[in-house]
């Protein structure tokens, strides 16, 4: 070769960085996995505000995202087999609604950071340490504030006043479910109103529980915010029309759905915090130091189709403060 030819490839070399090089200059792609509760179609709207609020915080899936949704019921092995799926694909992060779908990616990918939404009891249930210093790999955003059972209890009454007796639909298990149990207590003495436990661990517990209610004009139903009763949330609503039972719910897709009232966290405003989350654990912060947050919005939805087939009539009152009326 002659030198001037040797001496032009160099410059050459010098100006354009080898592929491998390049590769190791431009910014790894962050992969996001989510496992959520539910159906593509049933949350399509939810699934898109989530990929806006990824854009706006700079995290495009044309660009640096690999973004991966797996779908789940109520149902464990379902939920372990699709964390396992998101954990063999090497996430940076994962997001995950419910204390089931928790469990299941904690056990699926013990060392990858995870950001939680709607989990009731993270502390109580062994998640984190503290909500101020939760430590490990998790943090996220509870649904849990153990007061919201006296204002179901309170809600319920205001719509149904000759309530006398609440039939409660809850998890003996769930440590949320105990301490919502315990305030509803409380309430339900200054009320003058009874309590029955409805427990139940399967739907087919929740079927059993309809048939023991008694079709009495003064018998309410409350029902605690569950995964089970969110997956079977239809039958939970067709068993309460089929029984006249006037109903309150702790999620708001319970009234959207048919039910008769719903007060609860706005879920909307915890997805969008979460995915606050994970925009700074991409960026560096480390998930131990991200302090589980509490709700701070919440909403309620009146459904008056359904009052009035139970031939209630809904106080002006409440419907001036509902943030949603079905009519």
């Amino acid at each position: 070769m002659r030198r001037r030819e040797f001496v032009g490839g160099l410059a050459v070399a010098a100006i354009v960085p080898s592929r491998g090089f390049a590769q190791q200059m431009r910014p790894r792609r962050k992969r996001l996995g989510v496992l959520l509760i539910g159906t593509p179609e049933s949350r399509s709207a939810q699934t898109a505000a989530y990929r806006r609020w990824l854009e706006q915080s700079g995290w495009n899936t044309d660009v640096n995202l690999d973004l991966e949704y797996r779908w789940a019921s109520s149902d464990e092995r379902q939920l372990r087999d699709q964390a396992a799926e998101i954990a063999n694909g090497s996430p940076d992060v994962i997001l995950v609604e419910s204390s089931a779908g928790l469990r299941a990616v904690r056990q699926a990918a013990p060392l990858v950071p995870i950001v939680f939404v709607m989990v009731g009891d993270p502390v109580g249930s062994g998640f984190v340490n503290s909500l101020a210093h939760p430590g490990g790999t998790i943090t996220g955003f509870t649904n849990f504030e153990s007061a919201m059972a006296s204002k179901w209890l309170e809600v319920l009454k205001d719509v149904a006043p000759s309530t006398k007796s609440v039939a409660v639909l809850l998890h003996p298990d769930e440590p949320s479910h105990a301490k919502y149990w315990a305030t509803a207590e409380d309430a339900s003495r200054v009320m003058g109103v009874g309590l029955t436990r409805m427990e139940m661990r399967s739907v087919d517990d929740i079927e059993r529980g309809f048939k023991k209610l008694t079709k009495q004009p003064d018998q309410g139903l409350m029902v605690f915010p569950h995964l089970i009763t969110a997956s079977n949330r239809k039958l939970i609503i067709e068993l309460a029309a089929a029984h006249s039972v006037p109903a309150v719910y702790g999620i708001r897709f319970f009234a959207q759905d048919g039910g008769l009232i719903s007060y609860g966290v706005d879920s909307e405003d915890l997805f969008r915090r979460a995915f606050g989350y994970v925009d700074r654990i991409f960026r560096g912060v480390k998930s131990r130091d991200l302090p589980v947050q509490a709700p701070d919005k919440f909403d309620l939805v009146v459904n008056l189709r359904t009052a009035k087939a139970l031939g209630l009539a809904v106080p002006p009152t409440l419907l001036a403060r509902a943030d949603e009326v079905i009519e």
